[in-house]
């Protein structure tokens, strides 16, 4: 039974991600080349899913039009459902670059993020952990500007409830 309440608290994750996906065409005015759809999301095994919060190439910091998502993501990781979950923060880049220094700054990404949710949104620090996967994850070509784009981003992956393995 608690199987089953994990894997829809997961598709109700998923279901306000992708509601609460910034808008494409706003993207649009202010960066020059984008992708004209979001990746699809997918619920697998662990993962809550792909979160619609992108970066610039070789940054770190989070773009204020993100703030709106990720404080409906910080509502749901502190809703009754999710309280005591604990969440790993995955962050991601594009090919650009050393492998050693894409690593670097997609750890720096979910850092940031995982900072934010508890200073800003009241997330539970002791729940949350961040690592990085540097550009070996790419859910898009990394030969166009679009899909670099798309390979910048965050995951949240559910790890366990406290107390279980």
């Amino acid at each position: 039974m608690k199987s089953i309440s994990i894997f829809f608290t997961c598709i109700l994750f998923g279901v306000i991600i992708l509601c609460s996906a910034p808008c494409w065409s706003e993207i649009k005015k202010q960066e020059t080349v984008l992708p004209e759809t979001q990746p699809a999301f997918q619920v697998q095994a662990g993962k809550l899913g792909i979160v619609g919060v992108h970066f610039q190439p070789g940054m770190e910091t989070i773009d204020e039009r993100y703030m709106e998502q990720l404080q409906k993501i910080a509502a749901v990781l502190n809703s009754d459902k999710l309280s005591s979950a604990r969440i790993l923060i995955k962050g991601h880049s594009d090919n650009k670059g050393p492998a050693d220094l894409n690593l670097a700054l997609s750890k720096l990404r979910a850092k940031k993020i995982m900072e934010l949710l508890v200073a800003r949104f009241g997330v539970d620090a002791k729940r949350l952990t961040f690592d990085g996967a540097g550009e070996t994850s790419p859910i898009a070509t990394n030969d166009t500007e679009s899909g670099r784009f798309l390979n910048r981003r965050i995951e949240f992956i559910y790890l366990e409830e406290p107390g279980k393995k």
